[in-house]
């Protein structure tokens, strides 16, 4: 016999609530990056338009690795998602 486990619905409904908001972040981060690609002539306001790209696309896989773990945005739980994090905050000066 086999055991699967059970999925309650109220969790179902809360991790399809962080893909959500992961894509909507996503969208944001897109939308930041096409302002950034508009003003690409003034190289400040390049650089504010895509540290906000940035921004928003670090949150959308901050959720999107939540809905995955399925218990929200717990750090601890995570195998890749830190170290992810950790590279852009080093690498961008965030």
């Amino acid at each position: 016999m086999t055991a699967t486990p059970f999925r309650s619905p109220r969790r179902i409904a809360i991790a399809s609530r962080w893909v959500i908001i992961s894509f909507i972040f996503l969208a944001v981060a897109l939308a930041f990056c096409g302002a950034e690609l508009t003003t690409s002539a003034v190289p400040t306001q390049s650089v504010v338009w895509g540290s906000l790209a940035l921004g928003a696309y670090i949150a959308s896989l901050l959720c999107l690795l939540g809905a995955a773990q399925g218990s929200g945005l717990g750090l601890a739980r995570w195998k890749f998602g830190p170290w992810i994090l950790l590279w852009y905050g080093l690498t961008f000066g965030l």
